[in-house]
């Protein structure tokens, strides 16, 4: 695949063409997660990792004011899932992908628009130790940058992102470490 990423080893199964993918999933809708992370330097010298969630529209059809990791679905323009990694998270936060990292666990679900199953990814974004967050509007309102320390029940969260939150936090590997 020729692209202005890199993509790590442990993804190398998901740079196929996303029809072969498919058919694994008849009649699903292949959706993905995105965990960003970052690191954080205060004047306390808190180095920790942090995770970005960002807060769904309250005119969002479903799970509208939920917290949630940037994601979406496969749409036909993408040619293999990490192509829809790239490009979900340039619509829903501006930031440029410039490594697709690894995996974690992800999940099937049903919602209005029939079965999915969402795979999800930890990625490394241009921009800097803070990146700037541009969000849209349409699709979300606001965003949080969270740690294993902070208490995530202060987030509206569904009990699946809950646990897709607990498992990226749970797998990143810090920076400097190669998958």
């Amino acid at each position: 695949m020729t692209s202005s990423f890199e993509i790590s080893k442990a993804v190398d199964v998901y740079d196929a063409p996303i029809l072969e993918l498919q058919l694994r999933y008849p009649n699903k809708r292949l959706v993905v997660g995105v965990a960003i992370f970052t690191q954080r330097h205060t004047a306390l010298a808190d180095s920790s990792p942090k995770l970005l969630l960002l807060q769904r529209s309250d005119t969002e059809d479903s799970f509208p004011s939920m917290y949630e990791i940037p994601g979406g679905g496969a749409e036909p323009q993408d040619r293999t899932l990490l192509d829809t990694v790239v490009r979900e998270t340039k619509e829903e936060t501006g930031l440029l992908v410039s490594k697709i990292v690894n995996t974690f666990p992800g999940f099937e679900y049903t919602t209005r628009h029939g079965d999915a199953v969402q795979f999800n990814f930890i990625v490394e974004v241009e921009g800097g130790p803070t990146p700037r967050i541009l969000l849209n509007p349409a699709e979300h309102q606001a965003f949080a940058w969270v740690d294993p320390s902070d208490d995530l029940a202060r987030f509206q969260l569904t009990d699946e992102m809950l646990k897709v939150v607990a498992d990226a936090l749970q797998n990143f590997v810090p920076a400097g470490i190669r998958v």
